[in-house]
C-alpha cells in the first residue's frame, strides 16, 4: 500500500479519536449541568441567556472575531464564534524578529495571509452564581481556512558542476484547511446591567491540516532541481510537506498534524 494512503488513513483515525474525546467531554458537561444546575433554587433564579461579543484583543492582529453565547441551562452555554482576517502581511512579524533566524523571518515577511474560522464551543461555568458568570472550562472545535500568497519565493540555480548561475523567484499561492479540537479556560464578569467582559485565558488545540502551495513557470532541469530543494527546505511548523516539481512549475503539499493556542478579551452585550 502506498505510503501516502497509509498516512491519510492514520490521520483520519487520529482525528476520529480526537472527535470521540471531544464528544465524551461534552457529555460530561451536560451531566454536570443536570446534577449541579438543575436545583429548584437555581432554576428560579433569573440570569441573562443571550450575549453577543466582539474580541477587542484581536484588532491588534487584524482579526475581527465575534461570538454568540446562549445559555442552555443555569451553568452550561452553547457558543458559536466567527473570525476573519482580511488578506495582508503577517501581523507583528517585526516584533518577533529577534526570536527567529533570518530565513524564517524573511519567509514570514514576504507572505500575505488571510483566514476565516468557525468555532462551536460548550461552556461549563463554576461560578458561585448561576448564569454566564465566573470561571469556566470550554471544550471547542475550530474549522479554519487560510489563503496564502508568497509573491517572491526565492531559490538559487546551480549548474551540474555546482557553479552558481542566478537567483530566481516564483510566485506561490495556496489554500489550507485545518480542523482542531481543544479546550479553553477563562472567566466572565458582568460589568453593568447590559455589558459583560469575557477573558479566555488559555485555549490549546490540536488536530490536522491539509493544503497546497502552487507556482507556475517554465523550468529547465537545473531550475527544477533548485526549486525542489528550496521547497523542501521551506519550514512550516509541525506540519509535513511534500514537494513536487516538473517543467511547468512546483507544488508543495501540506498535511499532517496542526496545533494552535487560543486567547481573547471580549466585550459582550446581552439581549
Amino acid at each position: 500500500m502506498p505510503q501516502s494512503i497509509i498516512n491519510e488513513m492514520y490521520q483520519s483515525k487520529f482525528l476520529l479519536k480526537k472527535c470521540k474525546i471531544y464528544v465524551m467531554f461534552c457529555l460530561f458537561c451536560l451531566c454536570y449541568s443536570k446534577s449541579h444546575g438543575g436545583s429548584n433554587r437555581d432554576s428560579l433564579m433569573l440570569y441573562d441567556k443571550n450575549i453577543v461579543k466582539v474580541n477587542i484583543m484581536g484588532f491588534m492582529l487584524r482579526n475581527f472575531s465575534f461570538q454568540y453565547e446562549r445559555m442552555i441551562s443555569p451553568r452550561i452555554s452553547a457558543n458559536l464564534g466567527f473570525r476573519f482576517m482580511p488578506k495582508g502581511n503577517v501581523p507583528m512579524v517585526s516584533s518577533f524578529k529577534s526570536l527567529m533566524d533570518d530565513d524564517v523571518y524573511e519567509n514570514l515577511r514576504n507572505i500575505t495571509l488571510g483566514n476565516t474560522a468557525i468555532t462551536p464551543e460548550i461552556r461549563i461555568y463554576f461560578g458561585r452564581k448561576t448564569g454566564p458568570l465566573g470561571f469556566y472550562v470550554a471544550p471547542y472545535v475550530r474549522f479554519a481556512h487560510y489563503d496564502v500568497t508568497y509573491p517572491h519565493f526565492e531559490y538559487e540555480v546551480y549548474s551540474e558542476d555546482g557553479d552558481y548561475i542566478e537567483d530566481k523567484t516564483l510566485a506561490l499561492t495556496g489554500k489550507a484547511n485545518t480542523t482542531t479540537a481543544g479546550f479553553s479556560i477563562g472567566s466572565q464578569w458582568k460589568i453593568n446591567k447590559w455589558v459583560y467582559l469575557d477573558w479566555t485565558i488559555f485555549g490549546p488545540s490540536y488536530g490536522g491540516i491539509n493544503g497546497n502551495l502552487n507556482g507556475s513557470a517554465s523550468l529547465n532541469e537545473q531550475e527544477q532541481e533548485a526549486l525542489r530543494e528550496a521547497l523542501e527546505d521551506l519550514e512550516i511548523p509541525i506540519a509535513k510537506t511534500t514537494a513536487t516539481v516538473d517543467a511547468n512549475g512546483g507544488r508543495l503539499k501540506i498535511s499532517g498534524p496542526w496545533a494552535g493556542i487560543r486567547t481573547s478579551l471580549s466585550i459582550g452585550v446581552k439581549f
